[in-house]
């Protein structure tokens, strides 16, 4: 067998060089791996304020243009619900899909959901699945729907569709990229449910604000109406004092006046008695009259005589 200078065989040798080539591209990918899921941590922190249909839109296409998917569409999890809705797609117009909503456990979406595993279908026959550029039709190779799990809570559903074959360092990458998605939707959620909370608590904290500076005017008004009605109180308290001194004056000048009355009453009964009186005299002194008149008379008719 022949050898070279380092006492090696070619057979040997074509081995360690595919060894080293190997390890090589497995170093190149693993490389490539970390730096591609490093710029794919920043772009979910870069969008992380987002609302939840922009943060998904975003990252469908640029796991879409990085993984040259022909079309994508990521499905949210509601919790309470649970119900899978598509939030964004690539190249596919969610809001003309025929479905949009799946149970957990429906379909191929909800079974990747109800399953916390990866659906793979390859090989699928083009009677069965077809995509359409502008111009001419082609099959589909591979369909990817692969579910968003963080701390083993579903979170949502990643759906892909590729016409070419799908790397095995592309499938790796997919997989944890949909942890990281996962964990940004969690952060979202979380985030919405807080600043909900935050609205709500802002809110009421307003509310109460409202409520607190009505009852404050509630109070004044009630203390201004009290400070009135003390006033008018003490009005009437002062009215009542004049009126008792009016009612004992009057009292006083009505005993007066009936005293007086009384007096007058005396007075006049005394100068009725004393009119009776002189008229009894001026009956007398008519009669004295009339009698010195007869004498007169009877006088003067002896002197005649």
């Amino acid at each position: 067998m022949e050898k070279n200078k380092f006492n090696v065989t070619y057979e040997e040798y074509a081995r360690l060089k595919a060894d080293f080539e190997e390890k090589e591209r497995k170093f190149e990918a693993q490389l490539w791996l970390d730096s591609t899921l490093n710029k794919f941590d920043g772009l979910l922190r870069e969008n992380y304020a987002k609302s939840l249909h922009e943060f998904s839109s975003i990252v469908i296409q640029h796991i879409a243009e990085l993984t040259n998917a022909f079309s994508g569409i990521i499905y949210t999890l509601d919790q309470s619900e649970q119900l899978l809705q598509a939030t964004s797609g690539y190249a596919v117009n969610v809001e003309k899909l025929e479905k949009r909503l799946f149970r957990v456990g429906e379909g191929v979406v909800g079974q990747a959901a109800a399953s916390a595993k990866t659906l793979v279908f390859e090989n699928i026959p083009a009677e069965n699945v077809e995509v359409f550029f502008s111009s001419a039709k082609v099959n589909v190779a591979n369909i990817r729907v692969i579910p968003l799990i963080f701390n083993e809570v579903v979170y949502g559903v990643l759906e892909l569709i590729f016409i070419t074959s799908l790397s095995d360092t592309h499938a790796n990458l997919l997989e944890k990229m949909s942890r990281s998605i996962a964990t940004m939707i969690e952060s979202i959620l979380n985030n919405d449910v807080n600043q909900k909370l935050l609205l709500d608590s802002q809110e009421q904290t307003d509310l109460l604000r409202a409520q607190e500076e009505e009852l404050r005017q509630n109070l004044e008004e009630i203390a201004a109406t009290q400070d009135l009605m003390n006033k008018q109180q003490r009005e009437l308290e002062l009215k009542e004092t004049e009126m008792y001194k009016k009612i004992k004056q009057v009292n006083v000048e009505k005993e007066a006046l009936e005293a007086k009355e009384q007096q007058m009453k005396a007075t006049l009964e005394k100068y009725q008695q004393d009119l009776d009186h002189y008229k009894s005299k001026d009956q007398e002194i008519l009669k004295l009259q009339e009698e010195l008149a007869r004498y007169k008379k009877l006088k003067s008719t002896k002197a005649k005589a």
